[in-house]
């Protein structure tokens, strides 16, 4: 299941990335050629259809994406990959847990202190 929705992610990107760099290098230069007006009379029609192109290919990508990432791997109790595995996602989570014990106290310190730049500025203008 999780090899399936990888496949059809990566297959939903690249036809999003062709599709753009198709309309990139071959519809706009072929519709300006034909002229400001011409261009400006095909263009809603056609931006009206490549946008729901994009999005369903996008919407695609996105929902297999997501369950290719939630889907969980299969693991071997017996296989050395598995110990591999486990330890490395041992020291991600570790890692996540600094990150966010990090980015709690700086804002618990902002929100105690403010922003320090507010309570630094030299007046310009003097003692009053």
């Amino acid at each position: 299941m999780r090899e399936i929705a990888e496949l059809v992610s990566v297959l939903a990107c690249g036809l999003v990335a062709g599709a753009a760099v198709y309309i990139s290098l071959v519809e706009y230069p072929a519709r300006m050629e034909c002229g400001v007006e011409t261009a400006a009379t095909e263009f809603p029609p056609s931006c009206r259809r490549a946008n729901i192109m994009h999005a369903t290919f996008a919407g695609v990508g996105l929902l297999t994406s997501l369950a290719a990432w939630f889907a969980s791997p299969t693991l071997d109790k017996r296989s050395a990959q598995t110990t591999e595995l486990l330890a490395r996602w041992a020291r991600l989570h570790a890692f996540r847990s600094v990150v966010s014990v990090e980015a709690l106290l700086l804002l618990v310190y902002l929100s105690v202190f403010g922003d320090l730049s507010e309570r630094t500025q030299v007046s310009t203008t003097g003692p009053r």
